[in-house]
């Protein structure tokens, strides 16, 4: 009769370290690639549902050119953005003056910011506004830019010349941006690891 020989304790530990060493190793890109996944998905459709949005609501309120001062108010917001969108409670946020804004926050988490002081400016976040805001450069990691001008287009990733395409490493502004040219894909060489 053959004898059946059982590992050691220490042939046990050594296999138990190396498979600890290579879960550690590759466990960080493993999450990371998640929460890519996750930013790029919410980024894409909040993009879709407001432009969506705004299509619809020309139809049932006319040419926007006509309404797009008022859409920066919890009115105009209730008025011309909510009936067309899915969403769990809207707030209005009052700052000091500069920073005077309109929540309107999604199922998923999310919560896009209208600047009630600059037209056409929105912030959207992929997180809780205050979790998000405690990191360093949170423009670009959970924090992301839109912007919608009545004469150019509805609602698109903030760009501007003068931060460049990668001014998403300086500002963090064009970070959308340059997500949303790279397809909807956050590029290998992103300066920020999203949340």
């Amino acid at each position: 009769m053959k004898k059946i020989k059982g590992f050691t304790l220490a042939e046990v530990l050594i296999t138990l370290g190396v498979i600890s060493i290579v879960a550690a190793m590759t466990l960080p890109t493993i999450i990371q690639k998640y929460h890519n996944h996750v930013v790029e998905t919410k980024l894409k459709k909040i993009y879709t549902v407001m432009n969506q949005a705004m299509r619809l609501s020309e139809i049932d309120n006319g040419d926007r050119k006509y309404w797009h001062g008022t859409i920066h108010s919890k009115n105009g917001i209730e008025q011309y953005i909510l009936p067309y969108i899915k969403y769990t409670k809207v707030e209005e946020n009052p700052g000091n003056g500069d920073n005077d804004f309109v929540s309107i926050y999604f199922a998923d988490g999310s919560i896009l910011r209208v600047s009630k002081k600059w037209n056409g400016q929105y912030n959207y976040y992929t997180m809780d506004v205050d979790k998000c805001q405690k990191f360093d450069h949170y423009q670009g990691r959970c924090m992301f830019a839109f912007v919608s001008y009545t004469d150019k287009y509805y609602f698109e990733s903030f760009y501007s010349e003068n931060h460049g395409t990668y001014g998403c490493n300086n500002t963090g502004m064009n970070c959308a941006a340059l997500i949303q040219y790279n397809g909807w894909k956050i590029p290998n060489d992103y300066p920020y690891k999203v949340r």
